[in-house]
């Protein structure tokens, strides 16, 4: 005889639930956007465009003879940036009999509403710091992919319109305004290849982490925070502690463990661009890197080899060096596309309810050249 399906000690004993709360056995640690949540977040309020006014070149003059003429020309020194808002959510639906029938009274242990609007949150959060690293651009000349419904993240902030990004794709233009153009290079971040110039995998020094730290520093103004993936933390580690140059740090308010490199403390994010730990989630985001093609000619900027030397380039591991005073984590003053919830729709001939977190959000860099992108190490 086959036993019964609810047998002889689930008859008679009731089960334990652990009551202090549901385990998270999916979400990760995302340390850049805690910094952003705290030192970045400003308010949208309305209006067509989030816009930054910047100084692109300086004004006319220079040493003169006394009498002689001088140029008197007008001419426009400052130009903008402009961003628009961007639009993400995350569906709840639930069934009456399970919220308002089951799960209720002394024997529901755990709210399901409470425990799916917390995965909601989490999902959210989540797929905004994955879509972070990429861009938010339409495809076109160096963009291969169309995300023009993404936020604009870190990989077209940080470029300079001829090299690639990690992602393998380069930006002519950043905030509305061409890159090299009537602007200069005013708004170019040059990313650095980290890898071997066959197009493999390098290994990173610590000349390579300094030379990216001053090239991204002006005067005193220098990045604040330094993220990578727990491999690229790893290796750097490494490089660090054989420098002699190794400290283990704190962040005294968040609690994230790093390294320092001068003033600035390099940490790990779990959602970080990596090929050791990078994961291709089809409902979260991709940050699993690989190769890409590369096509460059002449004499690249930041150490990229030629095609002729190198058809692919291994992206490896990916470290940004970021200075969170130049970031605006831009999100709407409307409550409901604040990371909002609509509340609960009932279905038109079901008893499924459904309702959304949204939000109005964008992510934009107003000085790139004060961060730093490099990527193609491996160990």
């Amino acid at each position: 005889m086959p036993d019964p399906n609810v047998g002889l000690i689930p008859s008679v004993t009731i089960q334990q639930i652990w009551e202090d709360q549901i385990t998270d056995n999916f979400f990760k640690a995302v340390p850049f956007w805690t910094y952003l949540r705290d030192k970045a977040l400003v308010d949208f309020d309305g209006g067509t465009y989030m816009q930054y006014a910047f100084l692109f070149k300086p004004t006319i003059g220079g040493f003169y003879a006394p009498g002689a003429s001088f140029n008197i020309d007008m001419i426009d020194t400052v130009a903008a940036l402009q961003f628009r808002e961007k639009y993400i959510e995350q569906n709840v639906t639930m069934a009456m009999e399970d919220i308002m029938v089951r799960n209720r009274g002394p024997r529901a242990v755990f709210s399901l509403v409470d425990a799916y609007m917390k995965n909601a949150m989490m999902t959210i959060t989540a797929q905004c710091a994955i879509a972070g690293w990429r861009h938010g651009q339409a495809s076109g000349t160096g963009v291969s992919d169309d995300r023009s419904l993404y936020i604009n993240g870190l990989s077209e902030a940080l470029n300079d319109g001829t090299v690639y990004s990690w992602d393998g794709n380069y930006f002519t233009s950043y905030g509305g305004q061409t890159r090299n153009g009537a602007v200069g290079s005013a708004l170019n971040s040059v990313p650095q290849w980290w890898g071997q110039s066959n197009g493999a995998g390098g290994k990173v020094t610590y000349q390579l982490l300094e030379s990216l730290y001053q090239t991204a520093t002006q005067g005193n103004i220098s990045p604040d925070l330094g993220v990578t993936s727990k491999a690229g933390m790893t290796y750097i580690k490494n490089t660090m502690q054989v420098q002699q140059r190794f400290a283990q740090e704190t962040d005294p308010r968040y609690g994230f463990e790093g390294v320092k490199l001068n003033k600035m403390l390099i940490t790990k994010d779990d959602y970080a661009p990596s090929l050791a730990y990078g994961v291709n989630d089809p409902q979260l985001g991709n940050y699993l890197t690989g190769t890409i093609t590369n096509t460059l000619t002449g004499t690249p900027a930041g150490g990229f080899p030629i095609q002729s030397a190198a058809a692919s380039l291994t992206v490896g591991e990916v470290l940004f060096m970021i200075n969170t005073d130049t970031w605006k984590l831009r999100l709407s003053t409307n409550p409901q596309y604040q990371f909002g919830f609509t509340g609960f729709k009932p279905g038109q001939d079901n008893t499924r309810v459904s309702g959304q977190v949204l939000a109005a959000l964008n992510l934009e860099c107003v000085a790139p050249r004060l961060n730093g992108q490099a990527f193609g190490f491996t160990s």
